[in-house]
């Protein structure tokens, strides 16, 4: 037994004695540990440098959104006054077509005191421009007068057939007048509201 026990320290003193054969000298060693060093600190410092560009680009990126926000507010707050606006236009392209109404009526006016006025001599160019500006209006009760003055006989009923056409044009000019003043004041209370 003595025997086998020196054979198993000889046995594991050699192979104790081939690895050690085998290993790295301690120069080379030496070497790789300083190489390695230096590629660790080299690494270490790409990380730190990826490291605070990552920080600086999550900055930036929350600077983004910040701004992101702050403009869509203000898109918000643009797009509310610019419903109010468009609300408000609307109301004064009515009281723009109210106004043009206006205006079509004292035209009808004008021409009918050009042809009936004092000292005026109706004709027929007279005539015919008059009953084109009625029928322009597309207005039956205007039209209705109108043909009433045409067709009058007689100083009496042709003075009423004049008075009641010329004071229908001069009601329908007050009534636009009055809606052109309730949607100038709808549009007073959207600016205000």
């Amino acid at each position: 037994m003595d025997n086998s026990l020196i054979l198993i320290v000889l046995f594991a003193s050699s192979v104790l004695l081939a690895g050690c054969a085998g290993s790295v000298p301690q120069k080379e060693y030496d070497q790789l540990k300083i190489s390695c060093a230096d590629e660790k600190q080299s690494l270490q410092s790409e990380l730190d440098s990826a490291n605070g560009k990552a920080a600086s680009a999550s900055q930036k990126y929350s600077e983004c959104i910040s701004a992101k926000q702050a403009a869509e507010t203000r898109l918000g707050t643009k797009d509310v006054e610019n419903a109010k606006l468009r609300g408000e236009n609307g109301l004064l392209v009515q009281a723009r077509q109210k106004a043009e109404e206006i205006a079509a009526y004292d035209l009808a006016l004008q021409y009918y005191n050009d042809g009936f006025g004092p000292g005026k001599v109706l004709n027929t160019y007279r005539l015919n421009r008059i009953d084109t500006q009625v029928r322009s209006l597309s207005d039956a009760q205007l039209l209705v007068l109108w043909n009433a003055v045409r067709n009058c006989n007689g100083i009496t009923d042709c003075d009423n057939a004049k008075a009641k056409f010329t004071s229908e044009i001069q009601g329908k000019k007050n009534a636009l007048a009055l809606e052109i003043a309730e949607i100038v004041k709808g549009t007073n209370s959207t600016a205000s509201g």
